[in-house]
């Protein structure tokens, strides 16, 4: 799931729980992953951010991560921000708030400039993939 004048690369990546998620790199290291996970109980669909360990470690409290949920009609969740000194955050959304019920795990990683990166475009209304991955390099 940027860097001022250092450059960051952002590629999508297979995830066991779901069919696709983002995944951060930045200068060739990794950076964590966002991934879109759903909530049976709740119907909800959730925006999961990863930081990984190593930047955790050499990056603490230096990095900062918005992570959101966005539908295809560009609706959009509440957008938690997150510190590298949290292993992980998260952004809920409801899938039946917009019509058609497609969303997205986004995660906009703030390190001197801003990169994103998002996974796949889920239709929960029929199971299917929409678009995606966008792997997104900055």
């Amino acid at each position: 799931m940027g860097l001022g004048v250092i450059a960051a690369a952002f590629a999508a990546t297979a995830a066991a729980v779901l069919p696709t998620a983002g995944t951060a790199q930045a200068v060739v290291r990794y950076v964590g992953e966002v991934e879109r996970q759903y909530d049976s109980c709740r119907g909800q669909a959730i925006a999961h951010r990863e930081w990984a360990g190593t930047w955790q470690q050499s990056h603490s409290g230096t990095t900062s991560v918005a992570v959101y949920l966005q539908a295809s009609n560009l609706t959009h969740s509440t957008v938690p921000n997150g510190r590298d000194t949290q292993k992980d955050v998260t952004a809920r959304g409801d899938i039946h708030a917009t019509s058609p019920d497609q969303w997205a795990a986004h995660a906009v990683v703030s390190y001197g400039l801003y990169c994103g990166t998002f996974g796949t475009m889920h239709d929960y209304s029929n199971g299917g993939t929409v678009s995606g991955p966008h792997p997104t390099h900055c």
